[in-house]
């Protein structure tokens, strides 16, 4: 036997087990019933196209004269041109039924089996028991038949056999080689595959939609989380902002003494003379004064004596007022830290 006969004996084998496996549990029966009622939810006219496109023709062995030959058409042999028989095996055997009767076809029949067509038909499996049909026919007398029906120019696309009652039996005796089969089977098979084969295509397409769905799910949220974050961290810069300009105002503002005890301070330094017209003190500390004074010339070495500001230097010239017969003056100077520190530690 050849890798090629191998490989495909041992393919026919796992199909017959499968199919053998596929009527014991039931799933011929249901695969009919759920046929049956998609059909019929079917129009009437889709039906009537339906069975018009798919109807197999049947003619019967032997060909008459006014037969006419259609293609795509089943050869039904009679009853008398075939042996069948029905045997009882256990049920382990309907899932390998073809291989269990070529071994047992010498003991059921009186040819060789080399020398027969046949075919395997699992009838039913039930508890422990298996209903195995199989029907076979001298290969000579297979060939002759063929050779009658080519010269009529008709190429069978099966051949069926009939039983005793006259019903098809729904086999396949074409091509000599044993297969497990059922009324219908090879239709059925190729529905099978192909019913899942969609499903399979189906499935996956919605998991994939659905896992889609999921990661654009689980994106938007990520991007919902990363928008977040960045506000809060947009917002804990601003608080760390405004709590270290408030820290540095307040801090400043600490290290400046009160404006009353500038002007206290200012009154005992200044000479009795001396008056103000205008005093600021500004964030940095620098004090600027203007005001009129008998001895103009003096106050710088006066407020050298102030406690609370240092640096005292003019701003400008001094002029005479003519109608006060004082001096116009204006002094900048500086507060001292030692004195915001001492104000500090006081009220601590």
């Amino acid at each position: 036997m050849t890798a090629r006969e191998s490989l495909a004996a041992g393919l026919t084998a796992c199909q017959q087990r499968l199919h053998g496996l596929w009527q014991s549990a039931g799933g011929e029966t249901a695969w009919r019933w759920w046929s049956a009622e998609l059909f019929a939810m079917l129009p009437s006219f889709v039906r009537r196209r339906v069975v018009a496109a798919t109807a197999q023709a049947n003619i019967d062995w032997p060909l008459g004269e006014a037969v006419e030959v259609k293609a795509n058409a089943t050869l039904v042999l009679p009853y008398a041109c075939v042996l069948t028989q029905v045997v009882r095996l256990p049920q382990i055997a309907g899932s390998n039924a073809a291989t269990v009767i070529r071994y047992e076809l010498d003991r059921y029949s009186p040819y060789p089996a080399s020398d027969l067509s046949y075919a395997v038909q699992v009838i039913s499996v039930r508890n422990t028991v298996a209903e195995i049909r199989w029907v076979a026919i001298p290969a000579q007398r297979l060939d002759a038949i063929l050779q009658a029906c080519k010269a009529r120019g008709f190429q069978p696309r099966s051949i069926d056999a009939r039983s005793q009652e006259g019903v098809p039996l729904g086999v396949d005796l074409m091509h000599g080689s044993a297969r497990t089969s059922a009324p219908d089977g090879k239709r059925i098979d190729r529905y099978l595959l192909a019913t899942c084969l969609v499903s399979m295509f189906v499935l996956l397409s919605v998991w994939l939609a659905h896992r889609q769905s999921l990661l654009e799910t689980m994106q938007a949220a990520v991007e919902l989380q990363h928008s977040e974050v960045a506000a809060l961290r947009e917002l804990r810069q601003e608080l760390d902002s405004t709590q270290g300009a408030a820290s540095y105002l307040r801090q400043k503002k600490a290290e400046l003494p009160a404006l009353s005890t500038v002007l206290g301070d200012l009154a005992t330094c200044l000479p009795t003379d001396t008056s103000l017209d205008r005093l600021e003190i500004n964030d940095q500390g620098e004090v600027t004064m203007a005001g009129q004074s008998a001895r103009a010339s003096v106050l710088i070495g006066a407020m050298a004596e102030c406690k609370s500001v240092e640096k005292p230097r003019f701003d400008g010239v001094i002029r005479a007022d003519e109608r006060t017969a004082k001096d116009n003056f204006n002094v900048k100077a500086q507060l001292r830290r030692e004195t915001a520190d001492a104000q500090i530690t006081d009220s601590d």
